[in-house]
């Protein structure tokens, strides 16, 4: 992934996650498959409802809590919701328009 997702703060201002961030939330899934692979297939087939942002329980947790600690360690904002919008930026580390 090579562009960094957008999220909401709850102020109409939009914040910016770097791919590297995005990269992590990915091997976040892959963690969870490899070394907790019934708790994935059981948060992976429970959907959530649409109004809080997540198709199922495992972006939900991947999103809350996993990608809690990258986020905090690259300095960028925590994301609320699932959803984002991709931006084009020159390097996998840069948060486009921050």
């Amino acid at each position: 992934m090579e562009d960094p997702e957008k999220t909401e703060n709850g102020r109409g201002r939009r914040l910016y996650q770097s791919a590297a961030n995005g990269l992590g939330h990915e091997l976040g899934h892959a963690y969870n498959w490899f070394y907790r692979r019934e708790d994935y297939r059981r948060r992976f087939f429970n959907k959530v409802p649409d109004s809080e942002g997540f198709g199922n329980e495992e972006e939900k947790y991947t999103t809350l809590v996993m990608e809690k600690s990258i986020s905090k360690k690259l300095k960028e904002p925590r994301r609320k919701e699932h959803n984002g919008l991709a931006v084009p930026v020159s390097s996998p580390v840069k948060r486009g328009r921050n």
